[in-house]
């Protein structure tokens, strides 16, 4: 689940979607990511929390393209996450991990319940996270930008009385006494960390394949581990039964990677990596059969360069 997800259901409760607002926002969508997505795989040619919104649904993000090879199976795979695990260990010696910011944009659903009216509106936020001393985590959440999916969705919305929205520049801060994960249960023996990850020593809950492969994702965007702790989470993944490796893939933000994708239930997690670095640069959650609307949300990390250490 989503950090945008989690904090807006915490807050506002987790109605039933309306499956028409979802349609019309993804038309919009499309049009959106196609102009700019066009444009990269163009110019690769060339060269070679707690949102204040009446109600929250899942997220139905258009994202990633695959611009390579269609999906190769283990143990290509296999091999591409081991080879990212030396890539990373290497590029951090001498050097502080870089910071992160993560950015999430999806579609949120607004219902009355009474009457069944909804709208939809395009939400994008920004993370940053700070750990105290004392171990609890604050976490900032900033609005980027809002907007109807459709001219529909805004008449919708002021017929329905124009409840309170997000709105772009918004602030939500949260206060959480335990951080999200347990970093000191990341081993750096990829068997240990195995078990950590599925009896939930590390995420506070037990995972099973597709839940440590998606983890694993957010995990290693987390600065404060050390490069052989990373390299351990590479190689459990490269462990992992299912995993496909997806060849050049763009990811949310237009960046050029190597996607990795596992099965997940109805959907398909997809990773993708930064092939000189190793670093993670998102990941998204998409319906197996392709035909359902696109994905389902992203998650993009922004790091900031952290000087090498003498």
């Amino acid at each position: 689940m989503t950090d945008l997800d989690a904090l807006t259901r915490r807050a506002l409760g987790d109605p039933p979607p309306d499956p028409h607002a979802r349609d019309r926002a993804l038309v919009r969508l499309r049009s959106q990511i196609s102009d700019a997505q066009g444009s990269v795989v163009s110019a690769r040619r060339a060269r070679s929390s707690r949102l204040s919104i009446l109600a929250a649904v899942g997220v139905i993000v258009v994202g990633v393209s695959i611009v390579g090879v269609a999906s190769l199976r283990r143990p290509l795979a296999a091999d591409e996450l081991t080879h990212l695990a030396q890539i990373n260990h290497e590029w951090l010696i001498g050097r502080q991990a870089p910071s992160v910011r993560i950015e999430e944009a999806g579609v949120r659903s607004g219902q009355d319940l009474t009457t069944g009216q909804s709208f939809a509106l395009i939400v994008r936020s920004l993370f940053s996270r700070s750990t105290n001393p004392d171990g609890s985590m604050d976490q900032t959440q900033t609005v980027v930008s809002v907007e109807f999916a459709s001219e529909q969705d805004r008449a919708t919305w002021e017929a329905m009385g124009s409840p309170k929205i997000p709105h772009a520049g918004q602030v939500i801060t949260d206060h959480f006494e335990k951080p999200l994960y347990d970093l000191h249960a990341i081993s750096t023996d990829p068997i240990t960390l195995e078990r950590n990850l599925r009896d939930g020593s590390v995420t506070g809950f037990a995972l099973d394949d597709e839940q440590t492969f998606d983890e694993i994702g957010s995990l290693l965007a987390e600065s404060e581990l050390t490069p052989d702790q990373r390299a351990a989470l590479y190689h459990v993944a490269a462990s992992l039964d299912g995993v496909d490796v997806l060849g050049d893939t763009v990811d949310p933000l237009g960046r050029l990677g190597i996607g990795f994708s596992m099965a997940m239930g109805g959907s398909r997690e997809v990773l993708i990596f930064d092939r000189n670095t190793g670093q993670p640069l998102a990941g998204e959650s998409l319906p197996l059969d392709g035909e359902s609307g696109g994905p389902w949300w992203w998650r993009a990390f922004h790091y900031e360069s952290a000087p090498p250490s003498a």
